[in-house]
């Protein structure tokens, strides 16, 4: 707020302001700090993005999908509005436009790993079992360090392709990372037996 006093004119302190009162739950103060950072930059897709949230904190889903598709119309090229936009997009129930913009946050940006996981929640529920490894995988290149990625990984190859091998390599790696991972400890042994090792 000291921010928006000494410098009135720049959108980003009008932003930051807004951004910290959505973080302690102050709503209708977001509101009016992002508000204005918009009137001072109507084309700035982080306070499209911030507004979205807000309207989604709020349940007002059609407004934060409106908000969200305009942080995209203003910058096209940010993986984060486009990962925002999928996100908003999951919320309403559009799956397969969730989908296809997290695809193209990956396009932009490969090092995405949320992206690639959320690629491979969805594929799964489309039963597309071999994308959806192909996604955690790419998650876990992306981040070599999420244990989400590699358990998700090992599930669908034990569980839905029948890869026990795969699944073992996986879950490997899991505890590589956590060794007291409980799943990922349970998992490899049930790999393991079903690999015949």
């Amino acid at each position: 707020l000291d921010a928006t006093e000494k410098a009135p004119a720049n959108p980003r302190a009008w932003l930051n302001a807004g951004n910290a009162a959505l973080a302690r739950g102050q709503l209708e103060r977001a509101r009016g700090l992002l508000v204005q950072a918009h009137r001072l930059s109507p084309c700035y897709a982080y306070v499209q993005m911030n507004l979205s949230a807000l309207a989604t904190r709020e349940g007002n889903r059609a407004e934060a999908l409106r908000w969200a598709d305009e942080a995209v119309r203003c910058n096209p090229g940010l993986a984060l509005a486009r990962a925002h936009r999928a996100r908003t997009l999951e919320g309403v129930g559009r799956e397969d436009e969730a989908l296809a913009e997290y695809r193209e946050t990956t396009r932009i940006d490969a090092a995405h790993t949320g992206a690639w996981i959320a690629q491979g929640r969805l594929l799964e529920a489309r039963g597309d079992w071999s994308a959806a490894a192909e996604a955690y995988d790419h998650a876990l290149a992306a981040d070599p360090g999420n244990v989400d990625a590699a358990m998700r990984g090992g599930l669908v190859r034990q569980y839905r392709i029948g890869d026990s091998a795969g699944a073992v390599e996986r879950f490997r790696r899991v505890l590589a990372l956590d060794p007291q991972h409980y799943g990922g400890r349970y998992q490899i042994a049930v790999a393991l037996l079903a690999a015949g090792r």
